[in-house]
C-alpha cells in the first residue's frame, strides 16, 4: 500500500506561504504514519492525483477513519484513472472556490484576462512565471469561509507550451470547460490568443487593455439524477432543446502607443464595467457535448451541454441563468437541470 504525496515544484514554491493547507510528504509503505496526518489536523480530504470529477476523493473526519478512507479512495481512483495515487490534505469545510485565468507568451509576459482581486491575482502570476509557462492556464485557489485565508489548489493548463522541463500539480492539456464565461466578460477570443501565441507572438493585450464588461455564468448539465445521489445516468437522448444562442462582444478598447510600459499600465485601477452604456440584452451560449438522437454511455463525462450567459450586473446575469434553465428541455435521461 503506498501514497504519493505532491511535491512542491516551482509553481507551487511561488504560492508557498500560501500552501500550509497540502501535506507534502514523499510516501507510506506497509504501515501508516498516522501521525503524520494527525499533524495535518482533521478533518482531512484525500484525493486522487491523477483525479477529477470528484472521484477518488474522500473526507475523512478522525483517525479511526483514515484506513477505509485510504483504500476505498485508490480503488476508485485505479478503476477511473488507471492510478492509485493519492494526496492528503487540509479540508476546508466551507470552501469557495475561486479560479484566475492567466496567459502567457514566448517573450516571458503573462497577465491575467479575468480581474480578480489583489493578491490572488499576482499569485496567479507568479505561479505561471515560476515555471516559465506559456499559453492559456487556470490557477485554482481555494477560499476558507471560517479563517478568511486562501489557499494554492493547483494550476490547469490549456494546451501548455512549456519552455523547459517543469512539472506542476496538474497538467490538464486541454481548453478548460469554464474559459467561455472569461470570454464573455473580455470579448476575447481565448483560442485565437493561444495560436498568436503558439507562433511566437506577443500576447494581443497588455492586462490594462482587456476590457471587463458586465457579469457571466455557466451551468453545466449532466446526464445524472440529482433524487438518486446524483448518479450518472445512460440512455438515447431523445430530445435536446437550449435557448437560441446570441453573441457578445466586449466593446472594443484602442491599442496603447509600444512606448507604454507594463508598470504604467498595471497601475490602472480596473474592475467589471458594469454602467448603462453597456448593452443591457441578456446574452446566451451554448455548448453541446451529445446531439439529439445520441447514446448516452457510462464510460466517459456526462456532461450533456453547457449554458454560458452573461448581464450587464451580477444580478441580471443570475436572472439570464434562471432564464435559460428553464428554456432548457432534455427528453430521455435524468439531468439537473431543476436541480
Amino acid at each position: 500500500m503506498t501514497i504519493n504525496f505532491c511535491v512542491q515544484p516551482p509553481a507551487f514554491r511561488a504560492c508557498q506561504d500560501i500552501m500550509a493547507r497540502t501535506k507534502t510528504l514523499n510516501s507510506y509503505s506497509q504501515k501508516l504514519r498516522r501521525s503524520r496526518v494527525c499533524s495535518t489536523g482533521y478533518p482531512v480530504l484525500i484525493k486522487a492525483i491523477h483525479g477529477g470529477g470528484g472521484k477518488g476523493m474522500r473526507v475523512v473526519s478522525s483517525a479511526s477513519q483514515f484506513k477505509d478512507a485510504l483504500a476505498s479512495a485508490q480503488r476508485e481512483s485505479l478503476k477511473s484513472f488507471g492510478d492509485a495515487d493519492v494526496l492528503v490534505e487540509k479540508y476546508i469545510e466551507r470552501p469557495r472556490y475561486i479560479e484566475v485565468q492567466v496567459f502567457a507568451d514566448t517573450l516571458g509576459n503573462a497577465e491575467k484576462p479575468e480581474d480578480h482581486r489583489g493578491d490572488l491575482s499576482e499569485k496567479a502570476v507568479a505561479a505561471a512565471k515560476a515555471v516559465n509557462y506559456v499559453g492559456a492556464g487556470t490557477v485554482e485557489f481555494i477560499f476558507d469561509n471560517d479563517t478568511e485565508k486562501f489557499y494554492f489548489m493547483e494550476m490547469r493548463a490549456l494546451f501548455p507550451v512549456v519552455r523547459r522541463t517543469t512539472h506542476c500539480n496538474s497538467r490538464n492539456t486541454r481548453l478548460q470547460v469554464e474559459h467561455p464565461v472569461t470570454e464573455m466578460i473580455t470579448g476575447l477570443d481565448l483560442v485565437e490568443w493561444q495560436l498568436e501565441v503558439a507562433a511566437g507572438n506577443p500576447l494581443p493585450l497588455l492586462r490594462a487593455q482587456i476590457p471587463l464588461v458586465g457579469h457571466a455564468f455557466e451551468a453545466r448539465i449532466y446526464a445524472e439524477n440529482p433524487r438518486n445521489d446524483f448518479l450518472p445516468d445512460s440512455g438515447p437522448l431523445l430530445y435536446l432543446d437550449t435557448p437560441k444562442p446570441t453573441h457578445v462582444f466586449a466593446p472594443l478598447v484602442p491599442s496603447l502607443p509600444h512606448n507604454v510600459s507594463c508598470s504604467e499600465l498595471d497601475s490602472v485601477k480596473r474592475s467589471p464595467d458594469t454602467s448603462t452604456h453597456v448593452a443591457l440584452e441578456m446574452h446566451f451560449k451554448s455548448e453541446q457535448g451529445f446531439t439529439q438522437g445520441a447514446q448516452i454511455g457510462v464510460f466517459y463525462d456526462p456532461m450533456t451541454a453547457k449554458l454560458v450567459v452573461h448581464g450587464r450586473d451580477r444580478t441580471s446575469a443570475l436572472h439570464a441563468l434562471r432564464s435559460a434553465l428553464e428554456e432548457c428541455q432534455v427528453v430521455g435521461v435524468s439531468t439537473n437541470v431543476e436541480f
